[in-house]
């Protein structure tokens, strides 16, 4: 299920015009950040690799947004953290997907934002987390690769990638 309108019956799933604030519930309100770049003639994704935890597999920044968060500071916070970029840019909201965590059966709903890449940014790089919870110290390899990508993000994490892709471009 998407949303691309605001509700007004429901401020917690309000669309892309009204930043949504992250509220006391039993919903897990998550963000998901595409962070993007076009380079040779190609549009590219960061993607994290967990270096000493090879069974995560490649991944995105995604995190749950804390109370009172407005989703647009969650995804600069989260793609800061995770990738030691500073300065970037949430730029759009593509949408929400309602979902179950495949280990606790909470629902969750998720809303996936592009976000673009501050100028000079290498093609990859190693960051360490530095955090007040158990990813502190977690070390990632951060590299950009072309889309589409040839495997599928686990955990729902690439649901709205074919939203980047010119339209006609073959998916995985």
């Amino acid at each position: 299920m998407t949303s691309d309108s605001p509700s007004s019956a429901n401020p917690d799933l309000a669309g892309p015009l009204l930043p949504r604030r992250a509220t006391a519930s039993r919903i897990q309100r998550r963000v998901t950040a595409y962070v993007l770049r076009d380079h040779k003639g190609g549009r590219q994704l960061l993607v994290l690799d967990h270096l000493g935890l090879p069974a995560a597999g490649v991944q995105v920044p995604a995190t749950e947004c804390r109370e009172g968060e407005l989703e647009p500071d969650v995804v600069a916070r989260e793609v800061t953290a995770r990738t030691g970029l500073v300065g970037v840019r949430p730029v759009s909201m593509l949408g929400t997907l309602e979902s179950t965590h495949p280990l606790t059966g909470r629902r969750r709903i998720t809303s996936y934002w592009s976000v673009a890449v501050p100028s000079g940014c290498e093609d990859q790089w190693e960051h360490t987390v530095r955090a007040r919870d158990d990813d502190d110290g977690m070390r990632l390899r951060c590299r950009f690769v072309g889309l589409p990508l040839s495997d599928d993000l686990p955990d729902g994490l690439g649901a709205l990638l074919d939203h980047l892709l010119p339209p006609g471009t073959p998916t995985s």
